[in-house]
């Protein structure tokens, strides 16, 4: 699953925390988990993976606090979606 470039996990009732081994997918550049029932913590894994330009973690029931860094959010900007 190295080379994966795109993961859509949304809508897809998962329910458990995100694994922290999804950080090392280095190649995603599009991961929508979405309209799960995830929780836990938001690994800071995700925030660190080079290339990725949408990330989704809307209506979950993760934990509010972010770990990624200012460059991060800001690079991502708009494709971060957190509500």
């Amino acid at each position: 699953m190295a080379g994966l470039v795109s993961l859509d996990l949304a809508y897809t009732w998962l329910v458990s925390t995100i694994p922290a081994s999804m950080a090392r997918l280095r190649n995603l550049t599009y991961l929508p988990l979405n309209h799960n029932g995830l929780t836990g913590a938001i690994p800071s894994g995700l925030g660190g993976l080079p290339l990725i330009h949408d990330l989704d973690l809307s209506y979950n029931w993760l934990s509010r606090q972010v770990p990624f860094r200012k460059e991060v959010v800001e690079r991502l900007g708009s494709k971060l979606k957190l509500a």
